[in-house]
């Protein structure tokens, strides 16, 4: 059983995620960004279409907003992730998802139509550690030459493209909808080998090759609902389950045990080999529901907001064909798997006021991994729980709207290891005694964003011509 054991787990090596086990990672619009998100029930600006459609419809004036500039700078270590002192890990900096939200022209003096385009995952790395010494590592008598190899290759991205309608049911109670078409594609290489040989040439390896790449179309839908009672704002939104519409997806998985004694299969060799090519794939993100308020007491403000996601039972995302391995007969499947546990995630902002022109903020929110330890998710793994810290400023200059920014995040946990090259021998297959080590997330976050008034800034500008000032130029004479 102990063999059995280390065969199936070479079918789901240790990978590194996405991020997409987290839910408030990404902010969207300027004043929400400051907020850290904490804005369902804040009303503040069209950034409302994804956060709270309701709030748009009793807004006075919402802009045309961009995120504008954010960049994060983020590391991830994890710590003698193949071994003692040999660690996986990258450093690197990155523009933050993309926001764009603007209205619709609209004759309609209670609805307004909004459209709005974000980046809702957006990752890509790729990382590799190896290694090399002369050790016993085989039955056979004296030391051998070892070397062993562990690399990753993810990309992930997905696109939300939105419509949103939103009406003022009454001038302190508005209602609305935002239709999302989600677009994600994720690709994912991983692979492990590690190998030995004796003076004499005799050999032993192990190694695995797993791949998947997939494509997915889906639909989802949020619903809010907004109430104004000045100075106290409340906010609810509810996000639907997705909808998946069409999708394909390749998964490949190769590996080999070769010239090591096996004693439960008689020291037979072990080779098995899949591939699954262009087959329909579904995705699936959860149901959510929102609640949120602020309040605001002379010229401070204090948001809050809370939100809980519906936890995803196992299913696949690639369906992979059932695998008999070519000399022991083992049955294995080659099947990409989803499941997400229920999380809640709540924060806390602040928002002071010096002038009209000058206010600062800050805000804190947790963002809780929706990964389980012992879930058998393949396209999700880190089960680290972020924690965010914003801070910034806004600037009011002509009828733009200016935001500076930076915050942090971190998270810890303990990861079980892919392999342990010290270890490594031929009574674990060359993997070694693996065991959990830490891992670690840090992210900066820099922010200059803007919004702007389009009609208002469109009056300004036919201001500045002499022609469109003629007549107020003659009545001031």
């Amino acid at each position: 059983m102990k063999y059995l054991s280390t065969l199936i787990i070479l079918v789901v090596v240790f990978r590194l995620n996405a991020q997409d086990s987290h839910y408030w990672t990404h902010k969207y619009g300027t004043e929400s960004t400051l907020l850290g998100g904490i804005v369902v029930g804040s009303h503040l600006d069209i950034s409302s279409t994804f956060y709270n459609p309701g709030a748009l419809g009793i807004s006075k004036n919402p802009a045309f907003l961009m995120t504008g500039w954010v960049y994060n700078l983020t590391s991830f270590t994890f710590e003698s992730a193949a071994g003692e002192e040999n660690d996986l890990g990258a450093l690197r900096l990155s523009p933050a998802p993309d926001y764009i939200a603007g209205l619709f022209p609209t004759k309609a003096k209670s609805s307004k139509l909004a459209y709005s385009v974000l980046t809702r995952y957006r990752f890509q790395e790729r990382l590799f550690t190896r290694d090399s010494f002369r050790k016993d590592v085989l039955y056979h008598p004296g030391d051998e030459n070892f070397s062993g190899e562990y690399y990753i290759d993810q990309d992930v991205f997905e696109n939300w493209f939105g419509f949103t309608w939103s009406t003022a049911l009454s001038p302190v109670l508005g209602v609305g909808v935002t239709n999302y078409l989600a677009y994600r594609s994720q690709k994912q290489r991983t692979s492990i080998h590690s190998q030995a040989f004796t003076d004499l040439q005799t050999a032993a390896i192990t190694s695995t090759i797993r791949h998947f790449n997939f494509y997915n179309y889906r639909l989802l839908w949020k619903i809010g609902l907004a109430l104004d009672m000045s100075p106290l704002k409340l906010g609810l939104n509810v996000t639907t389950p997705s909808l998946s519409i069409y999708g394909k997806g390749t998964t490949f998985l190769n590996q080999a045990i070769l010239g090591q004694k096996i004693p439960d299969y008689s020291g037979q060799d072990y080779v098995q080999f899949s591939e699954q090519k262009e087959t329909a794939s579904v995705f699936q993100s959860p149901f959510s529901i929102a609640i949120g308020a602020s309040y605001k007491v002379g010229k401070m403000t204090l948001h809050v907001s809370a939100e809980w996601f519906e936890e995803m039972n196992t299913y696949n995302v690639v369906n992979g064909t059932t695998i008999t391995n070519q000399t022991i007969g083992i049955f294995h499947d080659n099947n990409v798997r989803h499941c997400l546990k229920a999380v809640t995630n709540a924060g806390l902002g602040i928002q002071r006021s010096f002038s009209d022109r000058f206010e600062l903020y800050g805000s804190f929110a947790t963002d809780f991994s929706a990964n389980s330890p012992d879930s058998q998710a393949d396209i999700t793994i880190t089960t680290w729980d972020i924690y965010h810290i914003m801070a910034g400023l806004l600037f009011r200059l002509w009828r733009s709207e200016v935001t500076v920014g930076v915050g942090a995040s971190f998270g810890q946990e303990n990861v079980l290891q892919a392999v342990d090259f010290n270890t490594a021998h031929e009574s674990n297959l060359l993997l070694g005694e693996r065991k959990k080590e830490r891992g670690t997330y840090r992210n900066l976050t820099f922010l200059a964003g803007f919004s702007i008034f389009p009609s208002e800034l469109f009056q300004k500008t036919l201001e500045g011509f002499p022609l469109f000032n003629k007549k107020n130029k003659s009545e001031d004479q």
